[in-house]
């Protein structure tokens, strides 16, 4: 990937984003840091302000970098004796139950990101690209959680 001279300028800016991060996730820099500078140059080249702040659009996008990458590892890992990571917390339950927790962490991540996308503006196609999903998916998703959540409140 070739930067331009502004978006270079803008990713060294903003490469204090790639600490901040690592600290609020409690990862490790050295693990994560080639990952997460990537992450920052590709957040610059598709960054615009209808996104919302570089720093929020980079938060993100790394989550979902992260998260991507946290499943690879915990699919490996249900191999290894039911020994799941999440989120830095190491679980161990019988190999019946992993896929329980998985997907109750991966509804609950989806529920965080289609609500934090939406109140930042995003459209419907916008949060389906960016979280890799269809958008009548996430139509279907919102109104699920509407029906959930909102509905019958102002009765």
């Amino acid at each position: 990937m070739k930067l331009t001279d502004e978006q270079s300028q803008k990713v060294e800016k903003n490469h204090k984003l790639i600490y901040w991060y690592v600290k609020i996730k409690g990862l490790d820099i050295e693990e994560w840091y080639g990952s997460l500078a990537v992450e920052l140059c590709l957040t610059v080249v598709d960054h615009n302000i209808k996104k919302g702040s570089l720093s929020n659009y980079f938060k993100v996008r790394a989550d979902n970098m992260v998260n991507k990458e946290y499943a690879k590892q915990n699919s490996q890992k249900r191999k290894n004796n039911g020994i799941v990571s999440l989120d830095n917390h190491i679980v161990v339950c019988p190999n019946d139950d992993i896929m329980t927790i998985l997907e109750l962490n991966e509804a609950f991540d989806m529920t965080n990101d289609v609500l934090r996308l939406k109140s930042m503006g995003y459209t419907q196609g916008e949060i389906a690209e960016e979280l890799g999903i269809s958008q009548p998916k996430i139509s279907k998703y919102l109104k699920k959680l509407k029906e959930d959540y909102f509905d019958g409140q102002n009765d």
